[in-house]
């Protein structure tokens, strides 16, 4: 009787996805995630046909850290300034999982159609934008044309902290702030 393995896909995935966090994508091969497993590389092919295989399980990985940050900050008082400063976040201290899923060739298509898709399922629409809604009259054709904005500056800043070297969260928040205020006051007026 063969020996049972000491290893197992879930063990592959984890130390896959820490290399992937600590190193980026290019430090990502089964010669690294068996060495991370002090092991051959013959279990990572018993549990994944090939590396396109272990990727899909990361990019499931990844989504699912991305889309729990975005229901908790769904909680906050303030959701839309909390969603929008804690992706900078999520950018800063995540920089290599931030670049595997939106700058890679590995990368699915999430942005802010899909991000307000997943807000919508999670929540009423008007609960998260009810703020905005009393002070700028906002109709819901305006709620998601502002997310959709909003979400495109915020990527912007977000793509510019994870590459930054910059930790002045107080200035990435001043920045959020006013794409925020921009943004609303333009839709209050008609803009």
């Amino acid at each position: 009787m063969a020996p049972k393995s000491k290893i197992n896909a879930q063990m592959i995935a984890d130390v896959s996805y820490e290399i992937l966090k600590k190193e980026g994508e290019g430090a990502l091969n089964a010669r690294s995630i068996a060495g991370g497993l002090e092991c051959s590389t013959q279990p990572i092919y018993s549990y994944y046909k090939d590396m396109k295989d272990l990727i899909g399980v990361l990019t499931k990985m990844a989504n699912d850290e991305f889309f729990n940050m975005i229901a908790s900050s769904l909680k906050d008082e303030n959701p839309f300034l909390a969603l929008s400063l804690n992706y900078v976040k999520f950018a800063k201290d995540n920089e290599n999982i931030f670049k595997f899923m939106f700058f890679s060739h590995y990368s699915e298509e999430i942005g802010p159609e899909s991000i307000y898709g997943f807000i919508a399922n999670k929540c009423s629409m008007g609960d998260f934008f009810a703020n905005f809604s009393k002070m700028y009259h906002i109709s819901d054709e305006g709620y998601k044309q502002a997310f959709i904005n909003v979400w495109s500056y915020v990527h912007g800043v977000a793509s510019f902290a994870s590459v930054s070297h910059t930790t002045n969260e107080e200035l990435f928040k001043k920045i959020v702030i006013a794409l925020l205020k921009s943004e609303f006051m333009r839709i209050s007026f008609g803009g």
